[in-house]
């Protein structure tokens, strides 16, 4: 565990933090919301196919931001920062688009799980807190 740990940290010191807050958002989820489904088993394959996609988008944004200040011009860093973003992004919509129609999960609760990126950096500098003392 410790050796992720640091792979992540050498891309972002931030990034174990960030994808400890989209796991713990997302059990907090599936605990909360659960109950209230028709179906569970497609609801905790959707919410968890968003926590799984939203600890990619995770690590590759953080790829993409050290990617992007290896170049010497602006124009390079900005064209690769684009680049990344539009392949993120198009990840995302495919692998959205074949959950919807495979019937794997609810595409809803996927995007919920996606959202955990936004709600784990909102509570990112709690949980760097949390992360340092049980260093």
């Amino acid at each position: 565990m410790n050796l992720i740990v640091k792979r992540l940290k050498t891309l972002n010191n931030a990034l174990p933090g960030l994808i400890l807050g989209i796991i713990l958002i997302g059990a907090v989820e599936e605990l909360a919301i659960v109950w209230f489904v028709p179906d569970k088993i497609q609801f905790t394959v959707g919410l968890w196919i968003g926590v799984g996609l939203a600890i990619y988008m995770s690590i590759h944004m953080a790829f993409a931001i050290r990617s992007a200040t290896d170049f010497r011009t602006e124009k390079q860093a900005k064209a690769t920062a684009i680049l990344h973003a539009i392949l993120r992004y198009a990840v995302v919509a495919v692998i959205l688009f074949l959950t919807a129609y495979f019937k794997i999960g609810y595409v809803l609760a996927s995007l919920l799980g996606v959202m955990n990126l936004k709600f784990s950096a909102y509570l990112q500098p709690t949980l760097n807190k949390f992360v340092e003392k049980r260093r």
